[in-house]
């Protein structure tokens, strides 16, 4: 449908309303939370109302396994593992090898966090017996979403 022949908001079945006006309150929304990311020293971070609630919301500070995470999140292993890819890339987590894959001597391990896992900052190597601990800045952006909702 073209822009000149669109139907005026008043004709709009109320499911057509009710859409517009959730997706302008998700973009305020997110605008807000960056803007109180720019404020706690994190200018620029953003994160979307909707990672928040599929994911981020559900990390816990002592962290938890990738599938402890899935079950929680009632979402498939994929889309979990590439979400979690996404906010490692962003710094807003941190993911861990599981118990069975930590080297023996801790001082063997390769380099900074980056290194650790093939993928890093993709969903490729995610295992489900992996840790994902939110990261400082991770903890700002879980101190940030709750008082948005009010």
């Amino acid at each position: 449908m073209s822009r000149t022949s669109r139907k005026p908001d008043s004709q709009l079945p109320l499911s057509a309303l009710l859409s517009q006006l959730l997706v302008a309150f998700t973009v305020e929304f997110d605008n807000e939370f960056e803007r109180r990311m720019s404020e706690a020293g994190h200018p620029g971070e953003r994160l979307s109302l909707l990672v928040w609630s599929n994911l981020m919301r559900i990390v816990p500070e002592n962290g938890v396994s990738v599938q402890e995470l899935v079950a929680r999140s009632l979402a498939v292993p994929e889309r979990i593992r590439h979400e979690l890819g996404c906010l490692e890339r962003w710094g807003f987590v941190a993911l861990e090898p599981g118990p069975d894959r930590l080297p023996k001597n801790p001082r063997a391990r390769p380099g900074p966090a980056r290194a650790r896992r093939d993928g890093w900052g993709s969903g490729r190597g995610i295992r489900a017996d992996g840790l994902v601990r939110p990261s400082p800045k991770g903890l700002v952006a879980q101190g940030i979403w709750p008082p948005l909702f009010g």
